[in-house]
């Protein structure tokens, strides 16, 4: 996404004639799926609604390509950021997998809690991890309710 939200500068200076309507396309279509109240989409990893979006976006990215590539420090620099960029999303597949990136339940906190971790988790890091994953419809629970809840790497180890 970064390359492509970058490249419309670059698209900019190199097809002129396509780039308004790249650009009016994802400015309503990012307004339009920001609108729809459930932001989470039932529960996916990622944004699935802007899925769309990847077409028109990847001549941005291939404008983006195109410019690195023309010297070889900025082609060496983009290759890193793509490598890395693969291997963050590697990561982040496996501990969606293993159930530290909640699909609904997300937090900033409880994010940052698993960040960069691999599972399984330390005891600790569970707690502070279950602590904060949640936490919004947990603290809108009633206490009787909230006491028959296990926390989410309980029900998730007995399936």
């Amino acid at each position: 996404m970064i390359f492509s939200l970058t490249g419309f500068v670059f698209l900019y200076k190199k097809s002129r004639n396509i780039f308004p309507g790249i650009l009016l396309f994802t400015m309503l279509n990012i307004y339009i799926v920001s609108c729809w109240s459930y932001w989470w989409y039932g529960g996916s990893f990622g944004m699935r609604a802007l899925i769309e979006s990847m077409l028109p976006l990847s001549f941005c990215v291939a404008a983006t390509i195109d410019y690195f590539f023309r010297y070889r420090i900025k082609k060496v620099l983009m290759i890193s950021l793509v490598i890395t960029g693969i291997g963050f999303n590697l990561l982040q597949t496996h501990q969606y997998t293993h159930g530290l990136i909640h699909s609904f339940g997300m937090t900033r906190n409880s994010y940052w809690a698993s960040f960069g971790k691999l599972p399984p988790l330390s005891e600790r890091d569970y707690k502070v991890f279950d602590k904060y994953l949640l936490g919004v419809y947990m603290n809108e629970m009633t206490p009787e309710a909230r006491a028959e809840t296990a926390s989410y790497n309980e029900r998730s180890e007995k399936q």
